[in-house]
């Protein structure tokens, strides 16, 4: 989004499109079920989760395949964790309570035998203030980015990382599927239904910069990024584009087999998506992305 909007290419497809910074995911579907936003850059979760509510926010566009988060223990950890089920009785960073982040946290922790139960969940963010948890040892381990681990891992050589998307045969083997559409656009149901080519222009902007990120080397990239939203090391920002770059989306299309492995994840923390059946047609749509 942020790109998009330093690339002009919203300006070019006649949108005036302001983009407001929240603090959180709760935050954002708050502003868009209040009516202050108009389109939310969030998860795929978050659809499913609405929809079992009975409230209908679309997602119409997939920016982001994987999760782009690790779980790392942090260097002052109260004790030495070696593997996710040791996180019982933990202290675990997350973005902020039911985030994606949480939610992760959650399912990889089920699949080891363990509940929410099982560990406290702590809100440490997912910039500064999770870098900072992380080293003054507020949490035995937390939920973080690629900027942050390289950060952790440059300043204390040997951390643990519990979690790794990237790990060979990982992802799939965790999750049922090779692309997990983990970063989304959506907006409410009858939003779309009164603006859809308001809808359509924005996608084919985002689209844009999505294919400008997979034809231009990551230097190239992090330079156009606005300055506020850099790291101060533009070295990290080139790193963690080189690493995470093959994870964007060429095209905005949320693949129909996903479905299922994101309603899956979300059920582990979410009794009304266990207990309810979901229209997918209602959580996502390929319709406003060119799909040739």
């Amino acid at each position: 989004m942020h790109l998009a909007s330093a690339l002009g290419y919203f300006r070019e497809e006649g949108l005036d499109v302001t983009i407001a910074e929240m603090p959180g995911s709760s935050k954002i579907m708050e502003a868009l079920l209040g009516g202050s936003a108009d389109v939310g850059a969030g998860s795929l979760e978050q659809s499913i989760q609405m929809a079992a509510q009975g409230q209908y926010v679309q997602t119409f566009l997939t920016e982001f395949f994987n999760f782009g988060f690790s779980i790392v223990v942090s260097p002052k950890a109260s004790w030495h964790v070696r593997s996710l089920d040791e996180l019982r009785g933990a202290t675990v960073g997350v973005s902020s309570p039911g985030s994606q982040s949480h939610f992760l946290v959650n399912f990889l922790l089920s699949r080891h035998g363990l509940t929410s139960h099982d560990y406290s969940a702590v809100a440490v963010g997912l910039g500064a203030s999770n870098l900072s948890a992380l080293e003054q040892g507020r949490v035995d381990a937390a939920v973080t980015t690629p900027n942050v681990l390289m950060v952790v891992q440059k300043r204390h050589p040997g951390t643990s990382v519990l979690f790794d998307p990237l790990a060979e045969d990982n992802f799939e083997q965790v999750f049922g599927v090779a692309r997990y559409p983990s970063h989304v656009l959506y907006a409410r149901l009858d939003w779309i239904a009164r603006n859809r080519q308001t809808v359509r222009s924005l996608a084919k902007a985002v689209v844009r910069a999505l294919r400008y990120i997979a034809t231009n080397p990551p230097v190239v990239i992090a330079s156009k990024v606005p300055a506020g939203f850099r790291s101060l090391d533009l070295g990290f920002d080139v790193e963690a584009l080189r690493v995470w770059k093959s994870m964007y989306s060429q095209d905005g299309v949320t693949p129909g087999t996903s479905f299922e492995a994101v309603k899956a994840l979300t059920a582990v923390s979410v009794d009304t998506v266990r207990r309810t059946y979901i229209d997918p047609a209602k959580t996502y749509t390929n319709e406003f992305v060119d799909t040739r």
